[in-house]
């Protein structure tokens, strides 16, 4: 079911296929005015290995839908967007871009087994990065005056407009100007900020300014509200350093009600 807090919205949509042409179109129920949407890891292991990732085409915040489907990399020996496998489940998360304190994060005491529970806070963004790559965003408007300087894969710093202590960050490319296989990478993730390009499969050389969209949370457990009731948990959680392209079993802080939405980035 689809869960929504006011200002954050989760859901999950089944059948999702890898290839543009096999796009699934997914309905939110909130009003948003400038909205950040995430997409999630792909429940079942259909795309293990194959460097899937989520892509997103077509919002209308009128029509309250956005379209979402899975590409895979070049490298693999398809076409990127044109190939074929079983269909996914895919979660997905749209926030309001801004900083929220709208959290309740439980803190373990050190000196015994209570809990405490302290307000907290998320922060959602996003913006053009890649500029001076090519494409329909690379304009004097968005600071570009020129599309041959810069490959679209140089690092962007983004700055929280709170800090965030023992930050986690997630990210998402929100547009489809570049039809080549493309995903995010992280670096520098600190409580002021972090460090984010775009990174294609290593047999391009550029790709086009794209928008990417990111949300912040502070490792730990805790829950949304709408100020009135308990209304989403959330386990946000950093693996080890030691992570591989190995099967990893990351244990959750307590249980879920229901099936959990899954969303990561490497950090």
């Amino acid at each position: 079911g689809v869960v929504n807090t006011g200002f954050i919205e989760v859901g999950s949509i089944e059948q999702v296929e890898i290839g543009f042409r096999f796009r699934r179109t997914v309905s939110f129920q909130g009003s948003f005015m400038d909205p950040v949407i995430i997409g999630g890891i792909p429940r079942t292991t259909n795309s293990r290995g194959n460097g899937a990732v989520t892509r997103l085409h077509g919002w209308s915040l009128d029509e309250k839908t956005f379209e979402m489907f899975l590409d895979v990399p070049k490298s693999n020996g398809h076409q990127c967007g044109r190939f074929h496998n079983a269909p996914e489940t895919v979660s997905w998360m749209l926030l309001e871009a801004g900083a929220w304190q709208s959290t309740n994060q439980v803190q373990r005491n050190s000196t015994s087994e209570g809990v405490a529970v302290t307000h907290g806070a998320i922060e959602a963004g996003s913006g053009v990065y890649g500029l001076c790559s090519g494409g329909p965003l690379c304009t004097e408007a968005n600071g570009c005056n020129t599309c041959d300087s810069m490959t679209g894969f140089e690092w962007h710093t983004v700055q929280f407009e709170i800090p965030h202590p023992d930050p986690i960050v997630l990210a998402q490319i929100q547009s489809y100007h570049g039809h080549d296989w493309v995903t995010h990478r992280l670096q520098r993730v600190s409580q002021e900020g972090f460090q984010i390009r775009q990174q294609e499969d290593g047999t391009d050389g550029s790709h086009v300014s794209e928008i990417l969209g990111w949300v912040v949370f502070s490792n730990g457990a805790g829950w949304f509200d709408d100020r009135r009731q308990r209304m989403l948990d959330y386990h946000a959680i950093r693996t080890s350093e030691s992570l591989t392209s190995d099967s990893y079993t990351i244990p959750f802080g307590g249980e879920f009600s229901h099936t959990p939405a899954l969303f990561g980035s490497l950090q």
